[in-house]
């Protein structure tokens, strides 16, 4: 099957939409009655097909040195992390103020990153704390025919572009 979304503003000359975190991440119950961290994004793709145009997200995830009991607790801004999310573009957003990756992809063929804007994305400010930090875009565990072109990067803590792991077909 094949799931084929789009999520962008509706129409007309207009601001863009903005997906605003309240800089928290998501802890879910693993059935044993303890709180474990998940992993997320703002927006977290489940799905192939996938676009994602104009949108501004902002305000993922706390960084270590601002919660009160210093855990490292990174929340992404745009996410996908799973087995056949296929076909996914990400153009034109404004991600900023993000815990852990700007965008974060695993496992993903066919992926187009054009015309973005990322900042401050980071896992420990700009300190590195924890020996830790997050990338603008992250890419990793065979994601194929990646295109990433005309982003614009900048106030990262780690590294602009991260991409790793076998993957093949990067223009």
């Amino acid at each position: 099957t094949k799931d084929y979304m789009t999520l962008q503003k509706y129409s007309g000359d207009g601001s863009k939409p903005v997906i605003l975190g309240n800089d928290s991440t998501t802890d879910f119950d693993n059935g044993t009655g303890t709180l474990e961290h998940y992993w997320t994004g703002l927006v977290d793709i489940r799905g192939q097909g996938i676009t994602i145009d104009g949108i501004e997200i902002a305000y993922a995830g706390h960084y270590p040195n601002d919660r009160p009991d210093k855990t490292d607790r990174p929340g992404h801004g745009i996410y996908a992390d799973g087995d056949s999310y296929d076909n996914i573009t990400i153009t034109n957003c404004y991600i900023h103020h993000i815990g852990g990756h700007g965008i974060g992809i695993k496992y993903a063929d066919n992926l187009t990153l054009t015309n973005n804007e990322i900042f401050e994305a980071h896992y420990g400010k700009l300190e590195k704390t924890r020996a830790t930090w997050g990338s603008a875009i992250m890419t990793s565990f065979d994601c194929d025919n990646v295109t990433i072109s005309g982003n614009t990067i900048h106030g990262i803590g780690g590294e602009g572009l991260n991409l790793n792991r076998n993957g093949t077909g990067y223009t």
